[in-house]
């Protein structure tokens, strides 16, 4: 193996070691030591390829993003009808299951008075997502789908607020159904949209 690979398996390892540890115990059990020792290596090595805990974390945050939208982007990506895309928006965006890297996210989200070096990539994740909200619900205002009231910026921000808040209600312990709440996206979504979701 060169090493050029040698020193990618290692870095993606401690990356690894890095969302391990914020998961189990938080961004404050989240130090150079504990990363190290979850990943089987030294603190200098975490040091080697990270200048900081900081750049760490960032990094491991970019992988949550891929949750949030990436993964959503590459599920709707073949699918013709925006009305069939905003179902599935709110499908995967309000899941049975709330994720550990997710409750790392809300964690790290109303943690900023002490985090406040995680804003631009908590800022960069819900402007993706609002912006995939705007996109599908332009082309369903193109195809005659949709007639968005009171306009596509608004609906779109509606919705990603709504389906955030209903992502924080398990960590909160509410226990409402999960399927109890998409509907309750839906049934926003075909009243501000004026249509009638598949």
């Amino acid at each position: 193996m060169s090493a050029h690979k040698t020193h990618g398996v290692k870095k993606e390892s401690i990356l690894a070691a890095a969302l391990k540890v914020a998961r189990e115990g938080g961004l404050r059990s989240a130090n150079v030591r504990a990363v190290a020792k979850e990943a089987g290596t030294s603190p200098a090595s975490v040091l080697y390829y990270f200048n900081s805990m900081d750049e760490l974390i960032n990094r491991a945050l970019e992988h949550v993003m891929d949750q949030f939208y990436v993964d959503r982007r590459v599920q709707i990506q073949d699918l013709h009808s925006p009305l069939q895309k905003i179902a599935e928006l709110i499908r995967l965006g309000v899941p049975d299951e709330v994720t550990e890297d997710m409750r790392l996210l809300y964690e790290i989200s109303v943690s900023l008075a002490r985090f406040p070096q995680f804003a631009p990539k908590l800022r960069a994740i819900h402007d993706e997502q609002l912006n995939m909200y705007r996109e599908v619900i332009e082309q369903g205002v193109e195809s005659g789908d949709f007639t968005p009231l009171p306009d596509v910026a608004t609906v779109s921000r509606n919705l990603l607020a709504i389906e955030d808040t209903y992502d924080f209600y398990p960590i909160i312990g509410m226990t409402v159904s999960r399927a109890e709440l998409r509907h309750n996206v839906r049934a926003y979504a075909e009243v501000a949209l004026q249509c009638t979701l598949p």
